[in-house]
């Protein structure tokens, strides 16, 4: 007689970065263009990738960016709660991401439900197959209870030239505030994801959004 053994796999949903211990001290991390990820991070010897410094952060810190374009060969993923992302003082650091690429599906994506808290200031953010900025939920994830990243500041960027929404909120991504931002050309990736539905700002119930002082302009359809 045959004994068959059958292994099932399923995926693991890795959400440790959420778990992140703060710092007794917050920290501030730095990045800079002509920076190195041997470096140790500090205002002297910046890390050259940001995500780099997203993943070395906890909680509460600050992650501050030398002036100058970031090019991006893969979205960036915020799976840290309270987490602040900005320009350093006087400069003005640009985040650029492609729009033909599709597993660049967003140029900064909080990646995980879990994120409660944080801030993107002072940034510009260009690009993205689909969207500039996105907000996750996790609904499909098999869990017993649902929600999505919530209580986001974002805060005096230009957002735009994105593939589909310059940002777009999911179901459950709650207290998202939006201010004093430009956000402008949205669809302007290729064929199928451009101008047949790219809003501006895509919210798709998710509750108590506040938007004030923002400048919308040359956007595909809503």
């Amino acid at each position: 007689m045959r004994t068959w053994l059958l292994f099932l796999t399923f995926p693991i949903l890795l959400k440790a970065q959420c778990d992140k211990t703060p710092n007794t001290t917050p920290t501030t991390w730095y990045v800079a263009t002509n920076g190195n990820d041997t470096n140790t991070g500090t205002v002297l010897r910046p890390f050259r990738n940001i995500q780099k410094a997203i993943d070395t952060a906890r909680p509460n810190d600050i992650i501050e960016l030398r002036g100058g374009t970031y090019l991006l060969n893969n979205e960036l993923r915020i799976r840290t709660s309270n987490l602040t992302l900005r320009s350093y003082a006087s400069e003005w650091a640009i985040i650029q991401a492609p729009t033909h690429i599709e597993d660049i599906s967003s140029t900064i994506w909080y990646s995980e439900p879990c994120v409660v808290g944080g801030m993107i200031e002072n940034l510009e953010i260009i690009g993205g197959y689909y969207y500039g900025l996105k907000f996750e939920n996790n609904l499909g994830w098999d869990e017993p209870i649902v929600h999505g990243t919530s209580n986001i500041i974002v805060r005096n960027c230009i957002i735009h030239h994105t593939g589909r929404d310059c940002i777009k909120l999911v179901p459950y991504c709650d207290n998202i505030s939006i201010l004093n931002c430009e956000i402008h050309h949205s669809g302007v990736g290729i064929a199928n994801v451009s101008a047949q539905n790219a809003e501006g700002i895509d919210n798709v119930n998710g509750d108590q959004m506040l938007v004030r002082g923002c400048y919308i302009h040359d956007i595909a359809t809503t």
